[in-house]
């Protein structure tokens, strides 16, 4: 079945794991923020996608972990914030909220793709080892790197979508 958490979820100093050991499962949506404080959230063999309506906070000591298997991804609606240990495991992270987002914290993903007509602004430099993706809306690099892998691509870019650099970042790939 589906998991809907009404509210923050917290994560302070366990593990939580979803999908684990299992066949099919449902989405999960967090409707409040992720904050991961310490130890760890994995989503394992998770089938469905997560999604979370507030900000993302991966702290220092704590991780972040997205499922090994197809169609586990990852939607965001807020703030994504990165100290922590993050693994993409081959899986998309979809920045989608509806007022503009920030990505703080270097970060690597496989996947990575911008669905918000409003934006996306990087605090620090990200890499996107496969596919960055797009749909909808702007990436602002400021000061920071956007780096694409040796063997990724982007797609989707356009006359509305597209990589802005408005700083000393810039649009690299490896």
């Amino acid at each position: 079945g589906n998991w809907v958490i009404k509210g923050n979820l917290v994560d302070g100093n366990g593990t939580i794991f979803l999908g684990s050991g299992g066949g099919s499962y449902g989405t999960t949506t967090v409707a409040g923020n992720l904050n991961l404080l310490g130890g760890s959230f994995n989503m394992d063999q998770t089938t469905a996608a997560m999604s979370v309506t507030g900000n993302v906070s991966i702290a220092s000591g704590a991780s972040l972990v997205l499922s090994g298997t197809s169609g586990g991804d990852f939607n965001l609606a807020g703030n994504w914030s990165n100290s922590g240990t993050f693994t993409p495991n081959s899986r998309l992270v979809t920045f989608n909220g509806t007022t503009a987002q920030t990505l703080t914290g270097a970060t690597t993903f496989d996947f990575l793709t911008l669905n918000n007509t409003t934006g996306l602004t990087l605090n620090n430099s990200v890499v996107v080892n496969q596919t960055l993706g797009l749909t909808s809306g702007r990436i602002t690099l400021g000061a920071n790197d956007l780096t694409v892998g040796s063997a990724g691509t982007i797609t989707g870019a356009g006359a509305t979508n597209y990589v802005v650099t408005n700083g000393a970042g810039q649009l690299r790939r490896t």
